[in-house]
């Protein structure tokens, strides 16, 4: 997870403070706080997502 705050221009380019990007440079998960970053890096993996 980046904090695009410190970085000039990010913040507005992703429109989040935050960005979670994978290896394949996909963001997976954006916000303006990750106050639990276990949570948030779970939804990511997908769980809570009903199987297909």
């Amino acid at each position: 997870m980046l904090d695009l705050s410190t970085l000039p221009g990010l913040e507005e380019r992703y429109g989040a403070a935050l960005v979670l990007v994978r290896p394949d440079q996909h963001v997976a998960w954006r916000g303006g706080r990750a106050e639990d970053p276990d949570t948030v890096l779970a939804r990511v993996l997908g769980d809570g997502v009903p199987a297909a």
